[in-house]
């Protein structure tokens, strides 16, 4: 069987063509820390997990915060508390290694949402194109899989209201978190034309939302 390229590897499990693969295509995302760790215990330094491993799929995005100042409030050894570009404040282990502490957030209420609003418009400012194109370039010569990449969905909204009150407002306010959700996605996707009419060639998208909880999603599937 004559060896595929990333592309084509992906493309033939798309298209569930088994029989013209030479292998399952792989991609993971390692948080940092893991990454640390691995270096620590044998990685070869100077190599990213992508090539090491030989993954896939190479994911291009765009910012689709508010884009607020991020600003550093404290840190020490072991923490750092941050305000992020979405306007909330979180508390976070140095490396990054946990899920990070919500310690303020910038809706308490739809009217914070409204002014928050007004900030999540298209513009070619969202993409770092100096980086974007250099890698581009390097992961397309390497014939990986290009994909557009986006969180969207409850996931992405806890950036702007804590969880227990976004779990609320599902369930009390519906029509508050569909706004929400479909002002993020219509920036998410006008984000993916500026970058294809930039000059970037997508082989396809990757949409994510983190639903899972402990021993179930976060919610019934009818909201």
């Amino acid at each position: 069987m004559v060896n595929l390229t990333p592309r084509e590897r992906v493309i033939a499990a798309l298209e569930h063509r088994e029989d013209k693969l030479d292998r399952i295509p792989i991609h993971d995302s390692p948080w940092g820390a893991t990454v640390s760790r691995w270096i620590r215990e044998g990685l070869p330094d100077g190599i990213s997990p992508e090539d090491y491993f030989g993954y896939e799929i190479a994911i291009f995005s765009a910012d689709t915060s508010p884009m607020f100042p991020v600003e550093v409030i404290h840190e020490d050894a072991e923490y750092i508390v941050e305000k992020t570009s979405f306007g909330g404040i979180r508390r976070n282990h140095r490396d990054y290694s946990t899920t990070p502490e919500i310690i303020d957030w910038p809706c308490k209420t739809r009217e914070d949402w409204e002014r928050i609003k007004v900030r999540l418009q298209p513009s070619e400012r969202r993409v770092d194109w100096v980086s974007t194109w250099y890698a581009y370039h390097r992961e397309r010569s390497r014939g990986r899989f290009i994909m557009y990449g986006a969180a969207v969905g409850y996931d992405k909204i806890q950036n702007y209201v804590k969880s227990d009150q976004l779990l609320k407002a599902v369930i009390r306010d519906p029509e508050w978190v569909k706004d929400m959700y479909w002002t993020d996605a219509r920036l998410a996707m006008e984000m993916c034309d500026i970058m294809i009419r930039g000059g970037l060639k997508f082989d396809g998208a990757f949409l994510y939302c983190d639903l899972g909880y402990r021993k179930g999603v976060f919610f019934s599937p009818r909201h």
